[in-house]
This record gives structure tokens, C-alpha cells and sequence, in this order.
């Protein structure tokens, strides 16, 4: 029986009785960037759940969320943009 490796698999064309474009149209009108974000496993987690209740993407879902965060952000120079400061840690004195 011969070896069978990945460098043998070969894809094959798409069938032209398919078309050239096999995705969903684009529907935007600027170009889109792969942007690789962290989250805590948690929040993913929440966030898969909703998108999947909804019948949505989760790529959808950031998009709005980031969209509306961003506009209903104060203006940089406003005294509402002030970034919450962290508590500092109080070093007790002896």
C-alpha cells in the first residue's frame, strides 16, 4: 500500500458550474483587516452564546459593540474622556 503524506493531497478547482465566487457578497464598503484580540475565556464564552442566540456572528456582534463604544465615547480633550484611575496600593506605615 503507498504512503499517504498531506504533500499528496491536492485540492481541486472549484467546478465552473458553481461560479467563480463561491462566499456570501461583500456587503461593505471599506476594506476589512484580521484583527487578533484576548479575551478572557469567559466573556468569549458569553459572547458565542448570544451570537448563537441571535443567529449572528460573533464577528457581527464586536463590530456593533465596538462601533457603539466608540460612538458614545467622550471627545479626547472633554473632562469626561479622564480615564478612571486605578486604586493605589496604601503602603501602611510602621
Amino acid at each position: 500500500m503507498p504512503r499517504i503524506c498531506a504533500r499528496g493531497i491536492h485540492h481541486l478547482a472549484t467546478p465552473l458550474h458553481y461560479g467563480w465566487d463561491m462566499g456570501r457578497p461583500r456587503i461593505y464598503e471599506e476594506p476589512r483587516v484580521a484583527t487578533a484580540i484576548r479575551l478572557p475565556e469567559s466573556l468569549r464564552d458569553e459572547l458565542l452564546a448570544v451570537a448563537t442566540a441571535r443567529d449572528v456572528s460573533v464577528n457581527f456582534l464586536v463590530i456593533c459593540a465596538v462601533s457603539n463604544y466608540l460612538k458614545h465615547l467622550p471627545a479626547s480633550g472633554s473632562d469626561n474622556s479622564a480615564r478612571p484611575r486605578r486604586p493605589r496600593h496604601r503602603i501602611k506605615k510602621k
